[in-house]
């Protein structure tokens, strides 16, 4: 008797085991799912790179050094170009790569197809800018435009008289690359920014100039604010 209530001990011992393996094992496969249903939804999640103009405009570098109503064929201009990227984001670097910037004036769409064609001066802005978590990076270029760079009117406009060109769009491409922790890189199609109102040209001494605000831009052209 004493043998066989032993035995009954053995198999009951045995019955729990197995149930709290049964139960752990429940437990850690819905653990596992729930933390690849998170995995998938942080990477899912998207991610958006936030972009301004720097005051509001593209002002000289320096003056001309002639203001001759018919600029000389050699003639040039110099822009100083600062655009402010942020990455909103606490969890993911952005690569922002490739990045082409196209001026639209008031006589042509910003949301053209064939932007090189329809804008009135275009020019490569950076080959990448990393933004890290929660930072901010600057570009500060000082753009270099000869005649046969932008088109003639504009180009007679900022050379010539006030050299200020108000209403411009400018329009921002490249290639938005996503890095969250875990090393796993997400690549968007080619993301394009609208900014607007922005001012191209002015004397970069004028305090007036100095002070104006940031210009933020979208990705919705709908949206801009000429």
């Amino acid at each position: 008797m004493a043998a066989d209530g032993d035995s009954e001990k053995s198999t009951t011992t045995f019955r729990w085991l197995d149930a709290a393996r049964y139960v752990l094992a429940l437990v850690m496969t819905v653990l596992i799912v729930a933390v690849t249903v998170h995995a998938i939804k942080v990477v899912l999640r998207p991610e958006v790179l936030s972009v301004s103009v720097v005051g509001g405009s593209l002002p000289f570098f320096n003056k001309p050094l002639s203001q001759s109503p018919s600029p000389a064929k050699n003639a040039e201009i110099v822009l100083d170009v600062k655009v402010r990227f942020y990455n909103p984001s606490g969890r993911v670097r952005m690569y922002y790569t490739n990045i082409t910037v196209y001026l639209f004036g008031n006589d042509s769409r910003a949301t053209s197809s064939n932007p090189a064609a329809d804008s009135f001066v275009f020019f490569p802005l950076s080959k990448s800018k990393t933004v890290e978590q929660l930072g901010t990076v600057e570009t500060d270029l000082q753009l270099h435009l000869t005649s046969d760079a932008v088109h003639p009117p504009y180009f007679a406009m900022l050379y010539s008289g006030d050299g200020i060109v108000g209403g411009v769009t400018m329009r921002i491409e490249g290639d938005l690359i996503t890095e969250v922790v875990s090393g796993f890189n997400k690549s968007a199609p080619q993301t394009t920014y609208y900014c607007a109102p922005v001012i191209v040209g002015g004397d970069p001494d004028d305090k007036a100039d100095s002070n104006r605000a940031d210009v933020s831009c979208t990705e919705r052209a709908e949206l801009l604010q000429k």
